[in-house]
């Protein structure tokens, strides 16, 4: 398990650690400001789990995901249970 900062695509220096990747067990896990808002697996495919977010978060999201339209319209799933405390 590995835990670091995003790193912003919009030309900002950083997110100032508001903005991190959990990587666990082959998925990237994006937290922002301390939610869990989704994640990557190896393959490819998006999982959402939040659907509450901020100006600053989809920003977050935008320099996590490839395309975060397509996050936006992914369906809200059931966090998964994860062995970490990331907080």
């Amino acid at each position: 398990m590995t835990i670091y900062d995003i790193i912003p695509k919009n030309g900002r220096k950083s997110f100032y650690g508001k903005a991190k990747v959990l990587e666990h067990n082959g998925m990237r896990y994006l937290i922002s400001y301390s939610t869990i808002m989704g994640a990557i697996e190896p393959s490819g495919k998006i999982h959402r789990y939040s659907g509450h977010y901020s100006a600053t978060t989809n920003t977050h999201v935008r320099s996590f995901f490839p395309d975060g339209k397509a996050f936006w319209n992914t369906p809200i799933e059931p966090l998964p249970a994860l062995p970490v405390n990331f907080r």
